[in-house]
């Protein structure tokens, strides 16, 4: 937006929503990128502000988000973009929003169209990346115009809104675990405060949960994975059959080659 879209700087606006659940590395990233930002005559990045992050979020709901019940999104993201949003119309703002999504994200992704009406927020969206590729925005990012990527994505991390975010996939968690080891422990801490398990049942395979309970829905007794049985899982090959300390895929403990970013 700034370098390439023709808008006068002086209407932009940049906004992050800090969930409480992010690792202090993307922290210092905004921060950086701020400055940055501000180096080339942008305003800086806004942060937004939840009324309950993740983890008191999860606490008023007596349980953590699943894929099912994906009330981060809404709470931490949605609603305080959409309070944002509602100020600045309400301050007769015309407003015009964008989005920095890919199709090739997801198979949902891909349906979205570049541009449309989004009657959530009242205002048009713009999705200028939708047709970029992975390595199309990495090399305009860090070539182009010399701006590095978050480190979290050299470690390996596949994603880095949340950290650990409930969608993490195996070498994820393998990594964080290996590397970021408080972020697991946070975890086994408010597990034991809520009685509920970060991750959902079917993340792993029946013989590494540790835990039952009885499902009324159900009318049995089912098994369910705490944080250190999906970290014991993580730790293990294809298909979870061996435990093993090296691993073919190891390269995304210290660089996720995709995009040749070490640590």
């Amino acid at each position: 937006m700034i370098k390439d879209s023709g808008y006068p700087v002086d209407k932009m606006r940049f906004t992050f929503c800090d969930t409480g659940n992010e690792h202090d590395l993307t922290y210092q990233y905004l921060l950086d990128l701020s400055k940055q930002f501000k180096l080339w005559g942008a305003p800086e990045i806004v942060w937004l502000q939840p009324e309950l992050d993740f983890y008191k979020l999860a606490e008023k709901k007596g349980r953590f988000p699943s894929t099912k019940a994906r009330f981060c999104t809404q709470h931490l993201k949605m609603f305080v973009t959409k309070k944002d949003t509602d100020k600045l119309q309400a301050d007769g703002y015309d407003l015009l929003l964008h989005t920095g999504v890919r199709g090739d994200e997801s198979p949902e992704r891909s349906k979205l169209k570049q541009s449309e009406f989004d009657m959530y927020y009242g205002a048009n969206i713009l999705r200028p990346l939708l047709n970029w590729t992975y390595n199309d925005v990495v090399e305009y990012v860090t070539q182009t115009h010399g701006i590095p990527l978050n480190p979290l994505y050299g470690y390996g991390a596949r994603r880095v809104g949340c950290f650990p975010c409930i969608n993490s996939v195996k070498h994820e968690i393998r990594m964080i675990a290996t590397k970021f080891p408080e972020r697991i422990d946070k975890i086994r801490e408010w597990e034991t405060k809520l009685n509920s398990t970060f991750f959902p049942p079917n993340k792993v395979p029946n013989r590494y949960k540790s835990r039952t309970v009885h499902s009324k829905k159900k009318n049995m007794d089912v098994g369910i994975c705490t944080i250190d049985d999906v970290v014991e899982w993580s730790m293990t090959g294809k298909r979870a059959k061996n435990f093993e300390l090296i691993f073919e895929d190891d390269k995304h403990l210290n660089c996720n080659s995709s995009m040749g970013a070490c640590e």
